[in-house]
């Protein structure tokens, strides 16, 4: 039986991952990333 009352927590580094973006150095889609990272903590 599966326990719905139980919370898993998640760190930031769930959400990493071995892919690296091809986003241009200079572009606002890294802090943009970083923060969405940040709220799902």
């Amino acid at each position: 039986m599966i326990d719905l009352n139980s919370k898993i927590m998640s760190t930031v580094k769930d959400f990493e991952t071995n892919q690296f973006p091809t986003w241009c150095p200079g572009c606002g889609d890294f802090g943009i990333w970083t923060a969405l990272k940040n709220a799902f903590v």
